[in-house]
């Protein structure tokens, strides 16, 4: 490699230092030619490869320095031995501490992305999936720059799902589908639309295809990514559509080893616009991973064969309103049914559930019930020397018998369980995410998770509750982002270890139940006033706030028509058609979530924001 940085950057060089500052580490390599001064969202009609900030070019460098000044090569050439060897080992220029290497260039095995112009929409390596690009590098380009249209579409591609050699940009298309609405706020895709028409050409023929799109819509970047079938259309509408209110933001997002990003940038990647996108798609407020999806077709692999974690920090803001419904004799006209709260999924992980005999499940139990028997040893001797024992604890005695044909039982048994961890995870996901309860008087154990033995059998769960935060990143502010008041959720841990018996008809009985719920600092809805009484005179009306407050439960308030008011309230003015009126508030939270990737799917579902209201039936 050269030693100077003159062979790189001399003074008779073409090239010239940009002045615009950007806060990222990632530099672009722009000629000396007379600069037109387009924007981002006046430069949708330039070609691919010109100097406008939304296409650079793939020669880039990285820093340690605090200058962060772009320069952008326009036509990068094919790669030299020299440009390889600089990538792979790196070039230092020892004056100013930068490290120049060739962004189409992966320094980890090799191999040359196939086509830089598509970049910021296929930024992996085709060979070792390493990011050849970050998300962060469009962001930067496009910082500073005023936003002319409430949704711009800052880069977008069409073409084969993994292959970019068979992608092209339709960026000024798409905006221009975008600006034929009046307000331009929002991009729609029927399902009866050709996009090979629409786009002019199909780049991968009788193939699945994707368009990757990537945008800004008030300040905030996002990315989504639509599957089209091998016939150009979409399988279900799109509507990607401004919110005024946005109630869910991702702050961060990653993909990846557990142990986050190498120093060489492998092993994860940002995913931050590709979750908001998701968010976006569901109008600004809701975000949900099912875990049934396959993850890689959203993400991709940062690092085949490794476990991986996707982890989400994000900001929900609270919510007011009111809900006002009349009454006829005593009763409401319709049920009411409210729910508002944010929802924050997963909050309950299951780390490991088994339902049989276990080597460590015998030894624990055995232990336990070696200690019940010394109990009732003590007990007893405790009534033979005449002193007074409690009625409980005469019933606990009567159990010595029992307790031992247990022990000796697990004694001589074998262990044979099977894993019921991802069942156990998708009752929690049934039940809401907040809690878990299996009622022993009507579970059955056989029926749900099968039998693995006969007789007596032990169900094993170990859950845990991370809280709001479990990567702890949060402050402790009491507001949020958008001054709503901001709820916490504590952490906590429980092992259950529950005997099990078969009854005549084969069922597993539980001897008992297994609850567990997640802790809210405070109330999930506040009821801010309630009032009951005369649609007009507020003179006669009652204050039930406290009332309705009590009604509520978890994330849920629920009034049913059968329910007499007069009875719950009193009667506040005879005589005339009252009216329930109630204010009320959700609060907020600030966190983040870390969820496992397991066999290309999450073990748990993420969930968060405000689910969409189903509407009425008219």
């Amino acid at each position: 490699p050269p030693t100077h940085a003159t062979h790189v950057l001399s003074s008779s060089s073409p090239y010239h230092l940009d002045t615009v500052d950007y806060p990222d580490y990632i530099y672009t390599l722009q000629m000396s030619r007379p600069v037109t001064g387009r924007g981002p969202s006046e430069s949708m009609s330039s070609p691919v490869g010109s100097d406008r900030p939304g296409s650079p070019s793939p020669l880039v460098s990285r820093a340690n320095s605090r200058s962060r000044k772009p320069i952008v090569l326009e036509d990068i050439g094919e790669l030299t031995e020299e440009e390889k060897l600089r990538s792979m080992l790196g070039y230092v220029d020892q004056s100013q501490k930068n490290v120049y290497m060739r962004e189409d260039f992966c320094g980890a095995c090799g191999i040359q992305h196939p086509n830089y112009r598509v970049l910021d929409t296929y930024p992996l390596c085709e060979s070792c999936h390493n990011c050849l690009r970050d998300q962060a590098d469009l962001r930067n380009r496009f910082q500073g720059t005023v936003q002319s249209v409430p949704l711009e579409i800052c880069f977008a591609t069409y073409g084969d799902v993994h292959n970019s050699r068979l992608a092209y940009e339709v960026t000024d298309t798409l905006q221009g589908i975008v600006n034929d609405y009046a307000c331009k706020d929002r991009l729609i895709l029927r399902e009866i639309q050709k996009l090979h028409l629409m786009f002019n050409g199909d780049p991968s023929p009788d193939k699945p295809k994707q368009l990757r799109v990537r945008y800004r819509m008030n300040g905030v970047h996002g990315m989504i990514t639509i599957d089209v079938m091998a016939n150009n259309q979409v399988p279900e509408p799109i509507m990607l559509m401004c919110s005024p209110t946005r109630d869910l933001t991702i702050l961060r997002g990653a993909y990846g080893h557990p142990k986050g990003r190498t120093s060489t940038g492998r092993m994860s990647y940002d995913v931050r616009e590709n979750l908001q996108g998701l968010v976006d798609l569901n109008y600004g407020s809701y975000l949900y991973i099912s875990a049934m999806m396959p993850i890689s077709l959203k993400f991709g692999d940062p690092c085949i064969g490794y476990v991986k974690d996707l982890q989400i920090e994000f900001d929900i803001s609270g919510k007011f309103g009111r809900i006002e419904i009349g009454e006829n004799r005593g009763y409401l006209k319709k049920d009411l049914s409210l729910r508002t709260s944010p929802a924050v999924s997963p909050l309950i992980y299951v780390a490991h559930a088994t339902y049989g005999l276990t080597e460590n499940g015998i030894k624990e139990r055995i232990q336990e019930l070696n200690r019940w028997l010394h109990q009732i040893e003590i007990l007893v001797n405790k009534r033979k020397i005449g002193l007074p024992i409690k009625v409980k604890d005469r019933q606990f005695i009567k159990k010595e018998p029992d307790f031992k044909a247990e022990r000796d039982h697990l004694l001589q048994a074998e262990p044979s369980s099977i894993d019921i961890t991802v069942k156990v995870q998708r009752m929690v996901e049934m039940q809401g995410g907040l809690e878990l309860v299996i009622d022993k008087d009507e579970f059955d154990a056989n029926f749900t998770f099968g039998n693995p033995c006969k007789g007596r059998k032990m169900l094993e769960i170990s859950v845990k509750c991370y809280g709001h935060d479990s990567e702890i990143r949060t402050d402790s502010r009491e507001v949020t982002a958008k001054g709503f008041q901001k709820n916490f959720i504590l952490g906590k841990a429980h092992r259950f270890l529950v005997p099990v018996l078969d009854d005549k008809e084969g069922r597993g009985i539980l001897q008992s139940t297994i609850e567990f719920r997640t802790n809210n600092v405070l109330p999930l809805m506040n009821i801010e006033r309630a009032m009951y009484g005369h649609p007009r005179d507020h003179r006669k009306c009652f204050d039930v706030t406290s009332t309705i407050q009590n009604l509520v439960k978890g994330r849920m308030l629920v009034i049913r028509r059968s329910e007499n008011l007069l009875k719950l309230f009193g009667e506040p003015c005879h005589g005339v058609s009252k009216v329930l009126r109630v204010d009320y508030s959700t609060r907020g939270f600030t966190g983040a979530l870390r969820v496992r990737e397991k066999n290309d799917c999450l073990v748990a579902a993420v969930e968060l924001g405000f689910p969409p209201e189903i509407p009425e039936d008219v």
